[in-house]
């Protein structure tokens, strides 16, 4: 895969994370999992492919939505870097804290498969 294919779905990834979030936001549920399946899929394509760790480059990100979703995905990848990650949204205490803490709680008791 050229890395042209992986800019375009990182910034696809980084597209579907901010509309999930607007439509959670504006409780339309059928936009919201449309975006979720999307990004679903994109997690597939990259892990399909042996690229999943290319989501370390969105943990950047200004936005914590896009920051929140990529560390979920890698928290099977690079289980450090990912919890790192979360850990700084938490402490941010902004609009994915609740979400990243959760995330980390479910993750610690093995009730969580990204």
């Amino acid at each position: 895969m050229r890395e042209n294919d992986i800019d375009k779905i990182l910034i696809d990834f980084k597209h579907a994370a901010i509309e999930n979030w607007t439509a959670q936001k504006n409780c339309d549920s059928k936009k919201a999992n449309k975006y979720a399946d999307k990004l679903i899929k994109i997690k597939e394509k990259l892990k399909k492919i042996g690229k999943l760790i290319v989501l370390k480059e969105l943990l950047v990100e200004s936005s914590p939505i896009v920051r929140s979703w990529a560390a979920t995905y890698l928290l099977a990848e690079d289980e450090n870097l990912a919890i790192k990650a979360l850990e700084k949204l938490i402490a941010e205490r902004g609009e994915k804290s609740f979400a990243a803490e959760m995330v980390l709680n479910e993750w610690r008791n093995g009730k969580l498969n990204p």
